[in-house]
C-alpha cells in the first residue's frame, strides 16, 4: 500500500505544480461559468441569490377603483427592497425599456381591468352582470436576459390577480348557495349582492405580498449559474484527468515506466498508484471548485453528506473514463485525441453546454452512460433541495461506471505491459 500511495502522491504533486495545469483545472472553469451565467441570466439581474432593487416599469390604462390596488402593491413598503417600480403612460415606451434591458418587466394593465373583476353593476345590486363574462388581460413584458427577476415580477402580479378573482368567486358561491338552501330569497339575494359588492370595492388596499418558494418564483427558477458551477467542473475535471492517464504512455516513452516494471513494484501497485494519483487529483479539483463556488458565486450545494459522497462517486466515474485513453492508445498524441473527443462529446451529450431539459429526451437518455449527466443532475437537484436519498441513485450508478470502466482499465494495462 506504500508504493501505492507513493505513486499517487507523487503524480498529485506534480498536477498541482504546473501553473499551465492550475489555470485549466480551478482558473478556467470558473471564469467559463461567471461568462456563461452572465450572458444567460444566472448573474445580477437574472439570479437568485442577492435579489433586490428588481426594476420594473407599470403602464396603467384603467380609470376604475381597483387597479390603483396591483399599482400600489409594487410600492408598498414590504417590497420596497425588492422591487424598484416606475410607471409610464405608453405600452411602446415600456417594451423598449425592457428590450434595452433597463428593467426586468413590464406590467400593462388593460382599460377594462376593474370592470372584469367588479361589474358596475353589480355595486348597484344587479347580480345579472356578473354573467357578462368580461375578459381582462394583464401583460408581463418579461426581460428574457433576466429571467429571475422577471418571474418575481410575474409572481407579484399572479398575487394580486388571486385575491381579487378569490374575492368574486367567494361572493358568487355563497349567493348560489344560500338560494340554493333556501336561507335567502332571489329578491334577497339582489340585496346581498349589492352588500357583496359595495364590500369588493370598498376593500383595503393590498398591503402584504409574499413570494413563496413553493410557487417556482425566485428560489426555485432555472438559475444559469447554479447549472454552470457543477457541469463546467466535471467537464474540465474530465480534461484533467484525461491528461493525467497519459502520464502513463509519457512515462513508458521517457524509460521511467519500464524502469518501475523492473523494480520491486508490481504492475498491480503502479497502476493502483496511477488510479490513485488521477482520483486524489480529481477529488481536490472537484473540492476546491466546489468551495469557490459557494464563495465566489454565493451556491448553497446542499446537504453536505449527499454532496460528499457524489463527489467521490463522480470523481471516481470520471477516473475510470480518464485511464481508458491511455489503457488503449499507442502514444500520447493518440490518447490525447481519444481523451479530447470523449471529453467534448460527453460534454455536449450530458448537457454540459445547454440545459439537459432542452435536450431531445432520447439524448437525455443516451447522455446517461457518462458521468457527466448523472453528476450535473445531483448537484443541480442538491442545490435545489433535494435529500441524500434522493441523490442515492445517481451516486449508485457513478460507483457502478467507476467499477466496470476500473476493471476495463486494468485488463487493458495488464495486456499492454504483459
Amino acid at each position: 500500500m506504500k508504493k501505492i500511495f507513493n505513486i499517487a502522491l507523487k503524480d498529485l504533486l506534480i498536477n498541482f505544480r504546473d501553473p499551465m495545469g492550475l489555470v485549466l483545472m480551478l482558473v478556467a472553469p470558473l471564469a467559463l461559468t461567471l461568462v456563461i451565467a452572465a450572458a444567460f441570466g444566472g448573474v445580477g439581474g437574472g439570479g437568485s441569490a442577492g435579489l433586490a432593487d428588481i426594476p420594473v416599469v407599470i403602464v396603467n390604462h384603467d380609470t376604475g377603483d381597483l387597479s390603483p390596488y396591483l399599482v400600489e402593491a409594487f410600492y408598498s413598503e414590504e417590497l420596497a427592497e425588492l422591487v424598484e417600480p416606475s410607471t409610464v403612460d405608453d405600452d411602446a415606451a415600456a417594451r423598449a425599456a425592457v428590450d434595452a434591458d433597463e428593467v426586468a418587466a413590464a406590467v400593462i394593465i388593460p382599460d377594462n381591468f376593474s370592470e372584469s373583476i367588479l361589474p358596475a353593476g353589480l355595486v348597484q345590486g344587479d347580480l345579472s352582470s356578473l354573467d357578462s363574462k368580461m375578459v381582462s388581460v394583464v401583460e408581463v413584458y418579461a426581460n428574457p436576459g433576466r429571467p429571475v427577476s422577471a418571474t418575481v415580477i410575474r409572481s407579484i402580479v399572479d398575487t394580486v390577480l388571486n385575491q381579487f378573482v378569490s374575492g368574486r368567486i367567494g361572493s358568487e358561491i355563497t349567493i348560489n348557495q344560500l338560494i340554493a338552501s333556501g336561507r335567502l330569497s332571489p329578491a334577497e339575494a339582489q340585496q346581498q349582492g349589492m352588500i357583496i359588492g359595495q364590500s369588493l370595492g370598498a376593500a383595503e388596499p393590498i398591503e402584504r405580498i409574499t413570494l413563496s418558494e413553493e410557487t417556482g418564483t425566485a428560489s426555485s427558477g432555472f438559475n444559469w449559474l447554479e447549472y454552470s458551477a457543477p457541469s463546467l467542473a466535471i467537464l474540465f475535471m474530465m480534461f484533467t484527468l484525461s491528461a493525467a492517464g497519459r502520464t502513463l504512455l509519457i512515462e513508458r516513452d521517457h524509460g521511467t515506466l519500464p524502469r518501475m516494471l523492473v523494480s520491486p513494484t508490481s504492475r498491480a501497485e503502479i497502476l493502483g498508484g496511477k488510479l490513485l494519483g488521477n482520483f486524489l487529483t480529481g477529488l481536490l479539483q472537484m473540492t476546491i471548485l466546489i468551495v469557490a463556488g459557494g464563495f465566489l458565486f454565493g451556491i448553497s450545494w446542499g446537504n453536505p453528506l449527499a454532496v460528499g459522497l457524489l463527489t467521490l462517486a463522480v470523481v471516481a466515474a470520471v477516473t475510470g473514463w480518464g485511464m481508458l485513453p491511455a489503457a488503449f492508445a499507442r502514444t500520447p498524441g493518440q490518447a490525447n485525441a481519444i481523451g479530447t473527443a470523449i471529453t467534448l462529446t460527453f460534454g455536449a451529450a450530458a448537457g454540459s453546454f445547454v440545459p439537459r431539459g432542452a435536450l431531445p429526451e432520447w439524448l437525455q437518455k443516451a447522455g446517461l452512460v457518462t458521468p457527466n449527466a448523472w453528476g450535473i443532475e445531483g448537484y443541480y437537484n442538491l442545490i435545489k433541495g433535494a435529500t441524500l436519498t434522493e441523490t442515492i441513485p445517481a451516486i449508485l450508478a457513478l460507483l457502478v461506471m467507476a467499477i466496470i470502466l476500473f476493471g476495463i482499465a486494468v485488463l487493458a494495462f495488464r495486456r499492454q505491459y504483459a
